[in-house]
């Protein structure tokens, strides 16, 4: 029987945990340094003062392709449903500096004359259309780029502002720090599907039912202080387990997963030593992406029948860029380690 150990509950390690644990006999225990499972797509409850429960999501507040995507596609695999509310019928309502870019405002009558009109074809289409290999010949150009080429620079300012926010909400960076093949990828799977939307019960709902099968099949999670991985062991190129926990406790393993960030794995977890230097440079190189702080605010009464609604202010190309600023450049330091519940992270309120 092959030991796995995965590192970290969010939706990747208790993903993997959930598929290893029902289509393999592999032993499986999985590791949480915190006591909430899920990570940043973690659920807690709490009650108001009024007695009511709510459920606070810890960062993550919407889904792309909900069950029409990857984290659906496990859960049929594991044989585990869930309850999704999309965001359409109606909706979404989407208001740019006073502009409505709604789908829903432009007749299919309209639709078709434009495009008989326009000879160059619709770059929502194009980007439906791309084959993955035509997308990972444009990964190394950055959106900005990619637009421009397209639109023509100095042109349709509008349209680039609109991918460009896109961008910043899927990948937390600017379009000139956003990779051309991995914007299309994400946009035309989006496009496709037509999914977007929030599981009921939050967002913690979807690890959470990840981690059920992991112990429905035998599986081990342990959490809190002794699910804190302080080191990886390597030996001779090959892993021998991890060490947990205030008594450093050691557990033997065949394979670990790591779903900690890259720079924390590799220099951390694992080891500079254990790296190629060049390998080790170009963790070290890379950069945290933006950080966004969002409010959500739980009403008790109907106040639109709108299942969501958009409203982007005026604003120019410049300062788009400086409202997505790498934590970097602007001088913070991550510490992720930190970042537990309730008292230190950016509350979203699930209703």
């Amino acid at each position: 029987m092959v030991k796995i150990i995965i590192i970290g509950s969010g939706i990747g390690g208790s993903g993997i945990g959930a598929l290893i644990a029902k289509e393999t006999s592999h032993e499986i225990t999985l590791f949480e340094q915190n006591e909430l499972l899920g990570g940043r797509c973690a659920s807690y409850k709490k009650k108001d003062d009024q007695g009511r429960t709510w459920i606070f999501d810890i960062g993550c507040h919407i889904f792309s392709t909900c069950d029409k995507g990857p984290l659906g596609n496990i859960l049929d695999r594991v044989g585990k449903s869930l309850q999704w509310s999309y965001t359409q019928n109606p909706g979404p309502r989407v208001v740019v500096m006073g502009m409505d870019l709604s789908r829903t405002t432009r007749s299919k009558k309209r639709r078709k004359r434009v495009e008989q009109k326009s000879a160059k074809p619709n770059f929502n289409e194009m980007m439906k259309n791309m084959t993955l290999e035509d997308t990972k010949k444009i990964d190394n150009i950055s959106l900005t780029d990619f637009l421009d080429e397209f639109f023509g620079k100095g042109k349709a300012a509008v349209k680039k502002m609109m991918y460009g926010m896109q961008a910043g909400v899927m990948f937390g960076v600017a379009p000139h720090a956003c990779s051309a093949g991995e914007f299309v990828r994400c946009f035309g799977d989006n496009a496709k599907q037509m999914s977007m939307g929030y599981p009921h019960g939050g967002t913690g709902a979807i690890p959470e039912a990840y981690c059920q099968v992991i112990e429905e099949n035998q599986g081990k999670i342990i959490k809190g202080q002794e699910g804190r991985v302080e080191k990886i062991i390597v030996e001779n190129g090959a892993v021998k387990g991890v060490i947990t926990g205030p008594n450093k406790t050691f557990h033997e393993a065949d394979i670990v997963i790591a779903n900690s960030d890259i720079k924390t794995t590799v220099l951390r977890l694992v080891g500079e030593s254990n790296f190629s230097s060049e390998y080790v440079k170009y963790v070290k190189d890379l950069q945290w992406g933006g950080q966004v702080c969002s409010l959500k605010v739980g009403v008790d009464k109907v106040i639109t029948d709108q299942k969501m609604l958009t409203y982007v202010p005026t604003f120019s190309d410049d300062d788009m860029k400086k409202r997505f600023t790498s934590l970097v450049d602007e001088g913070f330091e991550v510490d992720s380690e930190n970042m537990t519940v309730p008292e230190k992270t950016v509350l979203l309120v699930g209703f």
